[in-house]
């Protein structure tokens, strides 16, 4: 009895089993039976249709920006500080005061200069007699020789005396003059080394004067490219820490010689224009145009993606999707970058909103920057 009831369980049991497993999954509707419809997003983006612009062939070198005049003004006298008005990044004028020292001590020794020249001339004035009377009376026979060569070598060592005397007091005006530390030239004051109230020593340096009204930067060029440089010459330059700003500069000077490590000829650049938010010591890059202009594609350098030392851009390809490309980097053109090699006249390239996307993204176009009043999926 209980065998039975064992088996009529497990019958039922399988049974019921064969009826789920033969369900498959025809009996579920797809989205469109319902009407439900799937939901793609897409990313906004805009694009602009790529196009030649006659640009020359470029040779590219950097450096760091200096100054043409820029001295570490050092004292040429001791003594104590009694002013030190400029500060780091004040604006001196030619000849503008830098340090004041306590001129006390240089007024006295110019006193004592000034009493001992007074001395040696009233000395010269007295062996000029004694030597034009003892000369009459060597004439006449009335003193010896050697009496008469002790009054012509007496005139002679006043004379020697008197010009020393001469010297010293040239020496003690100028030191009175010293006390008071001028800059040079005009310029900025780029480093400060003393402070009010400070002994002063021969030969400290007081502060660092750059001119910042003539900044230049010197770069080097291969024995290739230094063919195509000439004196006169204009260069575009940029600087990464200014990336909105351009510059410009002119060949000032050419070496002659190949210099190492590097072996490279170096160039003097004179930056002119407006300079404002130039540095010293910031890394520059100079471009310069070597041939007459050929047509290339420029893209801005934000419009380029970088990963893993690889450059890509997004073109707008079919079905609306982006499409991702590699593209090799060229000179760089102001503000803008040459395609060397990835894009064609023609393309459309996503130049806001790409950094967005990966390969295969659905976009929306809602701006082309060739037709502003083109737009559109």
């Amino acid at each position: 009895m209980n065998i039975k009831r064992v088996v009529g369980v497990c019958f039922l049991f399988l049974f019921f089993l064969s009826l789920n497993c033969g369900e498959d999954d025809s009996s579920k509707a797809s989205p469109e039976e319902t009407g439900e419809a799937e939901v793609v997003k897409k990313i906004t983006v805009e694009i602009r249709v790529m196009e030649t612009e006659e640009v020359s062939p470029l040779i590219e070198s950097s450096g760091i920006v200096q100054a043409h005049r820029e001295a570490t003004i050092t004292s040429e006298i001791a003594g104590k500080i009694l002013e030190a008005p400029v500060d780091i990044g004040d604006a001196v004028d030619k000849d503008g005061l830098l340090v004041s020292i306590d001129p006390e001590p240089y007024r006295i020794a110019l006193d004592q200069a000034s009493a001992a020249y007074t001395n040696a001339l009233v000395a010269l004035r007295e062996a000029e007699k004694n030597a034009k009377r003892s000369e009459e009376l060597w004439s006449s026979k009335d003193i010896s020789e050697a009496a008469y060569d002790q009054a012509r070598f007496a005139l002679q060592r006043s004379e020697a005396t008197l010009k020393q005397a001469d010297a010293a007091l040239a020496q003690a005006r100028r030191n009175l003059r010293l006390t008071k530390v001028q800059a040079p030239f005009s310029g900025v004051v780029a480093q400060k080394f003393v402070q009010e109230g400070e002994l002063l020593v021969q030969g400290m340096q007081v502060v660092t004067l750059v001119d910042m009204d003539s900044l230049e930067m010197e770069v080097g060029f291969s024995e290739n490219d230094i063919q195509h440089v000439e004196v006169g010459q204009t260069v575009h330059v940029s600087v990464p820490a200014l990336p909105k700003k351009e510059f410009q500069g002119i060949v000032e000077g050419i070496g002659p010689k190949v210099l190492s490590p590097a072996m490279n000829f170096p160039v003097r650049i004179r930056l002119e224009g407006q300079t404002a938010g130039l540095k010293i010591g910031m890394v520059a890059k100079t471009v310069l145009s070597t041939q007459k202009p050929q047509p290339r594609i420029l893209l801005a350098q934000d419009e380029v993606i970088e990963r893993y030392n690889r450059h890509y851009v997004y073109l707008l390809g079919d079905g609306a999707t982006a499409k991702e490309k590699e593209v090799t980097l060229g000179a760089q053109v102001g503000t803008r970058i040459i395609i060397e090699q990835g894009l064609e006249v023609g393309d459309k390239v996503v130049v806001v909103g790409q950094r967005n996307l990966k390969d295969g993204d659905l976009v929306r176009v809602t701006v082309h920057e060739n037709d502003p009043q083109e737009g559109g999926e």
